[in-house]
């Protein structure tokens, strides 16, 4: 990084909220399986409807992850008397995509145990990692501080910190 250029915010981090999405379909298929033989949990409107959750969230967590990396990517092409500016509002996507990434990996880790039925518990098919992966970056990234330094951000124009959590 030259010289004289502000610390970049951390980046995003991809695949937590994709990775519960990915998974999601393969527990409703195990609960079908292990239910109901002969019939297709594509069929079932309950596992539709909770799959089409789980991939909406995971979709946004993935478009808020590519805007704020591309928030970034404009930040090293920026002229030094304006990357100040340029890093705070990178620091402010990056917050926006990590809170929704969070949130999303959060809720459709819950959602695959829902549509996996009591037995998506069995440490056998490890969904239970999901979930866990999912808190461990939630309690690493505290989503509640940065939402409050992002709305005053957006209703303050204060800078965010460049040290620190965020």
């Amino acid at each position: 990084m030259p010289r004289g250029r502000a610390r970049s915010p951390r980046s995003p981090r991809r695949g937590d909220g994709a990775g519960c999405g990915a998974a999601a379909p393969r527990a409703a298929r195990y609960r079908w399986e292990r239910g109901r033989e002969g019939r297709s949990c594509a069929d079932d409107p309950y596992v539709r409807h909770v799959v089409g959750r789980i991939a909406a969230r995971a979709h946004a967590a993935r478009a808020s992850v590519v805007l704020a990396a591309e928030t970034l990517e404009r930040v090293r092409h920026t002229p030094d008397t304006e990357v100040r500016t340029a890093g705070a509002t990178a620091a402010v996507a990056v917050a926006q995509a990590q809170y929704i990434a969070i949130e999303s990996a959060l809720k459709a880790a819950e959602l695959l145990f829902d549509v996996g039925g009591g037995s998506a518990t069995n440490r056998e098919y490890a969904f239970d990692r999901r979930w866990r992966n999912a808190r461990t970056v939630a309690n690493h990234n505290p989503r509640d501080w940065k939402a409050a330094v992002v709305g005053a951000h957006h209703l303050a124009g204060e800078e965010p910190p460049t040290t620190g959590l965020f």
